[in-house]
């Protein structure tokens, strides 16, 4: 399981003209991204996660962790 794919890659854009392949690699993203934040937000403490803002990008959110 590629785990890490929503940090290695950026989110890729979808249009009306985007093929199979390229919504599979969008819901592949989508749902590696989710996995990754779920993960974060359960082992980072929770006065920690208080303060952070909401993200639905999981490298956003790790470079706000970082700061």
């Amino acid at each position: 399981m590629d785990i890490d794919y929503a940090i290695r890659k950026s989110k890729p854009h979808i249009t009306d003209t985007s093929n199979q392949a390229d919504l599979a690699l969008y819901e592949r993203w989508e749902q590696f991204n989710r996995l990754n934040i779920i993960f974060i937000k359960s082992k980072v403490v929770a006065n920690v996660c208080g303060s952070i803002e909401h993200n639905e990008n999981v490298k956003e959110l790790l470079t706000i962790i970082e700061k």
